[in-house]
């Protein structure tokens, strides 16, 4: 008896790179050239999860975020980080982590807002404007802090979370 497999679905993904047509199934990424026949392939991006804790505090629309300590992926960060504030709605900033490996700082975009119920989500776009060590392949990779939760009790911790696009 035959036993016909499921096909796969996948979305096709064009981009320009250098002149080159990319077709992206998800599997790997085929190069076709009308300067060369060869084929080339280039390492595919991956998601890996974001999560942070620190210290909050607020003074007038400046923010300020100190004991930051967290995870992207399997590496462990401290840091630090500043922002704006437009009422309860983040309008920007910049965070600073480190480890023995390497260093990373990323910037942070306006929130995008949504109303969930009676609740207010926040997104925030990350981008990863410089890196040293073994993170400098890491600029201009993108990420998205999907979870805030900032206490409103002076000496609260708080907590970030979302995920990292990494080469």
């Amino acid at each position: 008896m035959n036993r016909i497999r499921p096909r796969q679905k996948r979305t096709p993904r064009f981009e320009a790179l250098e002149g080159r047509l990319v077709l992206s199934t998800g599997m790997g990424m085929g190069v076709v050239s009308h300067h060369a026949h060869a084929l080339v392939r280039s390492q595919p991006q991956r998601q890996v999860p974001a999560s942070f804790r620190g210290h909050v505090s607020v003074s007038g629309s400046t923010v300020t975020t100190t004991n930051l300590t967290g995870m992207i992926g399997r590496d462990h960060f401290t840091g630090s980080g500043t922002g704006t504030m437009s009422g309860t709605i983040f309008q920007g900033g910049d965070v600073y982590l480190s480890n023995k490996q390497g260093t990373i700082h990323l910037k942070l975009s306006p929130a995008t807002v949504t109303q969930v119920g009676k609740r207010i989500r926040q997104t925030v776009a990350v981008v990863a404007l410089d890196a040293t060590g073994k993170y400098a392949p890491f600029i201009g990779s993108p990420g998205e802090l999907r979870t805030w939760n900032v206490p409103t009790k002076a000496n609260a911790t708080a907590n970030f979370s979302g995920i990292f696009t990494i080469p």
